[in-house]
């Protein structure tokens, strides 16, 4: 046998030797202590949720099911004082369609129903991701104790952001196959805007034009929503979610990056 021929059977016995502290992790010793801790991390983000939600967009959907334009009022210097926390309406109009039934929910149940319902997000994205890497079993069990543990997680949860929803719309094209179901999902997660037109661009590079046309549907879908719900001037309108980003985010911080 040559050196090479030597060096490659070594390296074959190198990788089919088992993991040690793998097969440590998907023990079921292991996977029940990490799904008490995951109990406890999204206890800790509801609990988080209920006494905070800082970034739930709440007081946005509020005024929109009373007819009145946030993103003007942000702009205005909010003279109510009707903007809670950090609830600054920075994302796009098909966004606050999705919230907008929890605008005619008081604050406390709106809350603590939107914590469960961005867990069940969390959850959806963990079952699609274990889809796409094909696992099973125990290891998606850990991929879904790792999620829930983390504390990204717990602060999505206990903050009340949106990012989940994006989320789980970026997931989902590991079960949607049609060109027309993945440009929906990608418009969806144009709501919240920092994040995909990184892949809209490639996209864009590789030329895939109907699925980026697919992708504007639900934007402009949001925005003829409110116009019609607002009555606010057409290009006024079109801008002012970008108007309220610029004032309200720095630099190197969230939406405006």
């Amino acid at each position: 046998m040559t050196a090479s021929e030597n060096d490659t059977a070594h390296g074959l016995e190198s990788s089919e030797q088992p993991d040690s502290s793998l097969d440590w992790l998907l023990s079921r010793p292991a996977l029940w202590l990490g799904t008490v801790l995951a109990s406890i991390s999204v206890a800790d983000g509801i609990r988080n949720s209920i006494l905070h939600s800082l970034d739930f967009p709440w007081s946005p959907a509020r005024l929109l099911a009373r007819h009145i334009d946030p993103w003007a009022t942000y702009l205005a210097g909010d003279p109510g004082h009707r903007i809670l926390l950090n609830q600054v309406p920075n994302d796009l109009h098909e966004l606050y369609v999705a919230m907008l039934p929890f605008g005619y929910l008081p604050w406390m149940p709106a809350k603590v129903l939107w914590a469960v319902i961005n867990l069940a997000l969390v959850l959806l994205s963990c079952i699609c991701v274990a889809r796409m890497y094909e696992l099973g079993g125990r290891k998606a069990w850990l991929l879904t104790l790792l999620v829930l543990t983390s504390t990204s997680a717990r602060v999505t949860i206990g903050n009340g952001q949106v990012t989940a929803l994006v989320l789980a719309s970026l997931a989902l094209w590991a079960v949607i196959l049609s060109s027309r179901g993945r440009g929906l999902l990608l418009g969806a997660a144009w709501a919240k805007y920092s994040v995909p037109p990184v892949l809209a661009a490639f996209l864009l590079l590789r030329r895939r034009w109907r699925l980026l046309f697919y992708s504007l549907l639900p934007p402009m879908a949001g925005f003829l929503f409110f116009y019609g719900w607002l009555r606010t001037p057409f290009w006024t309108l079109l801008l002012e979610p970008f108007r309220t980003s610029t004032n309200n985010v720095s630099p190197g911080l969230a939406n405006i990056m």
